[in-house]
């Protein structure tokens, strides 16, 4: 009896949730035409993929913006990631959730490694990913993707839940300000990060990093590409032409899309090859 009732509350939540809402700050499946609200059905599960996308944040006392269907600017979905949805890679059906953080303003007396919004965040994927999983998609069949502190706690998530999704799609990751007047305990949550992740033995993750970017350096990240499994793509203006992509939202550019959609068509094949 109680099997049944976790599985028509499940199927409650798959209604409520795959029906296009077309709302800002609403969790939603991103659709091919964003005008249109229809349900999306995520049977067969074992021909669906779900790439899981996590906008950026703002500063600790704001209330982070989500805009699901619009493609640039604040809580957008990027274009190279929108238009992923409804695609078929390796016989299976492309879906892109765009996931909404519902952290609200909040007055903290302090921050700490376990109270700044990226842990918060990074709670937050690992609860849509059981959703998923409870859903019946297979581990293999769940990609993370996401742009700034969003690609960030995609990648904390993966670091320590390796086992329940397959890989990550991460543009410009940072988190921590930016990095000329980054006060000093930020910088320790930087270093806290970045060793965390270091340890990891194997990430499988495809990062794009972009010269000129306020909240990074190019150098500063760079340690990415140590860690087995990483395929890191520093983007600079001069070795990536006619683009010329420079700053913390190239990702979303059209440009962008244009010339590396198709490599991260490649990856999500060969992840699920392997």
């Amino acid at each position: 009896m109680a099997d049944k009732k976790k599985t028509f509350g499940l199927i409650i939540w798959v209604l409520v949730l795959l029906t296009g809402c077309a709302k800002p700050g609403i969790s939603q499946f991103i659709t091919p035409d964003p005008e249109s609200i229809h349900q999306i059905d995520l049977n067969p599960t074992e021909d669906t993929v779900v790439l899981i996308y996590s906008h950026g944040s703002l500063a600790e006392q704001y209330r982070d913006v989500c805009n699901p269907l619009q493609r640039y600017g604040l809580g957008a979905t990027p274009e190279v990631i929108a238009k992923l949805s409804h695609r078929f890679i390796h016989n299976k059906r492309i879906l892109v959730y765009s996931l909404c953080s519902s952290l609200k303003w909040r007055l903290k007396l302090k921050n700490t490694v376990a109270n700044i919004k990226l842990e918060i965040r990074t709670a937050e994927i690992a609860r849509q990913v059981q959703f998923f999983l409870d859903a019946g998609i297979p581990a293999k069949q769940i990609f993370l993707t996401g742009h700034s502190a969003g690609g960030w706690a995609s990648l904390n998530y993966l670091r320590n839940h390796p086992d329940t999704v397959n890989a990550a799609i991460i543009f410009a990751p940072a988190f921590a300000g930016h990095w000329q007047n980054r006060p000093k305990q930020w910088q320790r949550f930087y270093t806290s990060q970045k060793n965390n992740l270091q340890s990891a033995p194997q990430l499988p993750v495809l990062i794009f990093a972009f010269e000129n970017d306020p909240y990074y350096q190019l150098t500063e990240i760079s340690f990415f590409k140590k860690i087995p499994g990483v395929t890191f793509k520093a983007l600079t203006q001069t070795l990536n032409r006619p683009c010329k992509l420079s700053g913390h939202q190239a990702a979303f550019s059209r440009c962008f899309t244009q010339f590396f959609q198709r490599k991260i068509e490649q990856y999500i094949h060969q992840r699920l090859q392997d």
